[in-house]
């Protein structure tokens, strides 16, 4: 990607055969926001919370240029950017940022894939002790201030200025351990640090004495405060220990602290929260002597300095990805799954280029980016993203604080309805056929579920379906239920599905009638959705045996699992699939569906490591084996190195480059041209970590060799030889289609 930045801190990036996107640097106004507001897509709504924080930094002119931009799609969609601009329009202020403009409209759904960043784990980046435990204890004393000037239920002070208190109340982080060592306490945590935070500004003895009566009460007097308090305490516990609030048990600690500091008996404790009969409701207990909380004012940032900020567009491989992590700060956690989620889809060449930068900050600070990164590195991909150098070390906290957005799945701009359940029966389809059982995570990627939605457009369909069977389960388990039904045998499938639906002309006892009481029970226990789905799919084999004679019998214990000759499956358990003439259809039909995804994303022209990854994956996946690899000839060599493997053994990559000749099986399968079926282990040591099995080897026309090794079934063994070569066919096909395109210009 060519990037041209101007003096203004535009820059401008090209992709190869597709239009420019601008990438601005603006100071975005509230009539700007507005006219960007009107090109938003018709579900973005409005998120509360998230709005009044951004418009309260905003109003305080604390809003920090982090590089997140405003992105419209080249058909002047808003893709993302909706909550900063409404709250641009709240405050009436005009706010620093970049805007993206001529995105590709197909890239809404990759947008806050992110997990969400919280500002105690940002805390705890910077060195902040028990991060979460502090916030707790700002907010409630800041609650406290406000309680205090005129008592009534406020609301939370916002994030900022919670995070303002713990930096400027260090104090809070020695009440805070103090108070986690009083765990025999019966006051909760945050009240008993706030009380320790409070009363050590005012008489720091007298209130650990109170505490640690608290926790002995044999050791107290009748009259002595923390005895009062205890009974108090003891009541609410016994009569409802889930709804007293902490401001009620604040407000008795402070009575009693206060009484306790005046060395004065109490004949009773009480604070009348809400007034009841002729009794009024009472101001919030001041606690005598203490100060009060120190907050300073927001600090003024300067003014946006746009030309210190450095836009370019790079092509980021794994050298460079680790070049970029280098500078990632020390002991910062990442989420595995979500790195894996990314990896899959850069591998498959699912990831899509949706103009969010990797961001490092003037100092040099890897700020944001950090899974993509990992995920580069992790699926030995290649991904274009603008880099922005130069940033405000500050932004750091402001990344990623927004929840999660529920993945989009309409293709494009064109919207269908009911997203959320179609994107429900995708997961669903996802987790029984298409989840690896290798895969980290248990939800699939918005790109994966679009893709399946794209393959399997029947899905959409039986939404209405699926809405219609709510008394009987889950509406994704009877869409996606009934899914798998009309595939297994449409002309069976069709009727039973409408007996099951209306229970209509069927005769008392019948197994149909029988199976809508069983999902109905099972829905009003809120049964999971396996068990819904076992259900389910348990009835329709045994309606379908009585109906189909050239079925074969269900497997005991229930329920096949869902597979089909339109999708691929996970590794089946024994148990669960056992060998037989179902089993190896059922087999076959998935090796069938993922050799024609191979060739399509093939057809697509995808990046070539992407698919000399993806059919080692799927050779894997096809053949339930936990190991396959792919060693590419090198002529210069004369060696076949590994490029591309499953399962591999940790150093493998660096040191497996095997001879031409009979030492190895893929060596040999080179030598020969031909390919090479043997029971027994691995067969290169060192390789794979996993047990013996069978391996198949064979020819990627004069390219290299596909193998996959530790195969547990024994199968079809023709059949499953002739899939591996599918798979090595296409990838030589697509090879050379990648060479003759390069040699183009293309």
């Amino acid at each position: 990607m060519q990037a041209r930045t101007d003096g203004h801190g535009a820059s401008e990036a090209r992709e190869p055969g597709s239009p420019a996107y601008t990438y601005t640097a603006e100071m975005v106004t509230p009539a700007l926001a507005q006219r960007l507001l009107g090109l938003r897509r018709a579900r973005s709504e409005r998120n509360p919370g998230v709005t009044a924080v951004y418009a309260n930094d905003m109003r305080a002119g604390a809003w920090i240029l982090n590089g997140a931009p405003i992105v419209v799609s080249r058909t002047s969609v808003l893709l993302d950017g909706v909550q900063r601009l409404m709250a641009c329009v709240d405050a009436d202020v005009a706010f620093p940022s970049f805007v993206a403009r001529g995105v590709n409209d197909t890239v809404a759904h990759t947008i806050d894939q992110h997990r969400k960043r919280t500002l105690s784990g940002t805390l705890g980046l910077e060195g902040v002790h028990h991060a979460r435990a502090q916030m707790a204890v700002a907010g409630l004393l800041l609650r406290y201030a406000e309680w205090t000037a005129g008592w009534s239920a406020a609301q939370p002070s916002p994030p900022d200025v919670i995070v303002r208190a713990v930096r400027a109340n260090p104090e809070i982080e020695a009440a805070v351990v103090a108070s986690l060592r009083m765990r025999d306490s019966p006051l909760p945590e945050p009240v008993r640090a706030a009380i320790l935070f409070m009363g050590r500004k005012v008489d720091a003895a007298k209130t650990d004495r109170l505490l640690r009566a608290l926790a002995h009460p044999e050791a107290l007097s009748p009259g002595e405060p923390a005895a009062m308090l205890r009974v108090e305490l003891d009541h609410a516990a016994e009569a409802a220990p889930l709804a007293v609030s902490r401001t009620v048990l604040l407000a008795l600690t402070i009575k009693a602290l206060n009484a306790q500091v005046a060395g004065t008996a109490l004949a009773r404790l009480h604070w009348a929260e809400q007034a009841v009969g002729t009794t009024p409701a009472e101001a919030f207990p001041r606690l005598v002597g203490y100060p009060g909380l120190a907050l300073p004012a927001p600090p003024k940032p300067a003014t946006p300095d746009f030309d210190a900020v450095v836009v370019t567009h790079e092509a980021i491989d794994v050298a460079r990805a680790r070049q970029y992590l280098a500078l990632n700060i020390a002991d910062r956690g990442f989420i595995k799954t979500h790195v894996a989620a990314l990896a899959r889809d850069m591998a498959a060449g699912r990831w899509l280029a949706n103009a969010q930068p990797i961001c490092l900050s003037a100092s040099g600070r890897l700020m944001n980016g950090q899974h993509r990164l990992l995920a580069v590195v992790a699926a030995r991909s290649v991904i274009t993203v603008p880099v922005l150098r130069g940033l405000p070390d500050a932004a750091f906290g402001t990344y990623d604080t927004q929840a999660r957005r529920a993945p989009a799945v309409e293709e494009g701009t064109a919207a269908f309805g009911d997203q959320a359940l179609a994107a429900a029966m995708a997961q669903l389809l996802w987790q029984n056929e298409r989840r690896g059982p290798f895969t980290r995570g248990k939800k699939a990627t918005a790109a994966e579920l679009r893709q399946i939605l794209a393959d399997f457009p029947r899905l959409l369909a039986l939404r209405g379906f699926a809405r219609r069977m709510l008394a009987f389960g889950r509406a994704s388990v009877m869409g996606y239920g009934a899914f798998v039904i009309e595939r297994d045998n449409p002309a069976i499938g069709e009727r039973f599905l409408k007996a099951l639906e209306t229970g209509a002309n069927l005769p008392e006892g019948d197994s149909v009638l029988a199976l809508r009481e069983t999902l109905r029970g099972l829905r009003q226990r809120q049964a999971p959705p396996d068990q819904q789905l076992a259900a389910l799919l348990g009835g329709w084999e045994r309606y379908k045996a009585r109906h189909d004679r050239s079925a074969p019998p269900a497997a005991a214990g229930g329920a096949p699992r869902p597979a089909s000759p339109a999708a691929p499956a996970p590794l089946p358990r024994p148990a669960m699939d056992p060998p037989g003439p179902a089993a190896t259809l059922r087999r076959r039909g998935r090796q069938q569906a993922l050799a024609a995804g191979f060739g399509s994303l093939a057809l697509r022209g995808g990046p070539p490591e992407a698919l000399v990854q993806e059919a080692a994956r799927l050779a894997s996946e096809g053949l339930e084996a936990p190991a396959a690899t792919i060693h590419w000839h090198d002529p210069a060599s004369g060696m076949l190195r590994l490029r591309a493997g499953v399962g591999l053994a940790e150093g493998a990559r660096a040191s497996h480059d095997l001879p031409v000749g009979p030492g190895s099986p893929a060596g040999e399968v080179f030598a020969r041209g031909s390919l090479r079926t043997a029971p027994g282990p691995a067969a290169e040591a060192g390789l794979t970590d996993h047990p013996a099995g069978r391996q198949i080897h064979v020819m990627i026309g004069g390219l290299g060799v596909l193998g996959a090794e530790g195969i547990a079934r024994s199968g079809d063994g023709d059949a499953d030889v002739h899939y591996l070569k599918t798979l090595a066919n296409t990838l030589a096909l697509a090879m050379a289609l990648a060479l003759a395109q390069a040699g183009q210009g293309r």
